[in-house]
């Protein structure tokens, strides 16, 4: 579970190093705060929502 935390970390570092180049929070082997785990639930969230979107769009399902 640690090794998924970090690579779960590093990710939203990236994700708020290309939103906030200054942003230098993460270091690697910490585990993900509340708000990089909120932030990573919004990104994801949206991505569905689009790709939802896409699809009622392409096939016409909506």
């Amino acid at each position: 579970m640690k090794r998924l935390e970090r690579t779960i970390g590093r990710w939203l570092g990236h994700v708020r190093k290309s939103l906030n180049p200054r942003f230098d929070l993460l270091k690697t082997g910490k585990p993900p705060r509340a708000s990089d785990t909120i932030l990573g639930m919004t990104l994801a969230m949206l991505a569905v929502v689009l790709f939802a979107w896409l699809l009622s769009r392409l096939f016409g399902l909506g």
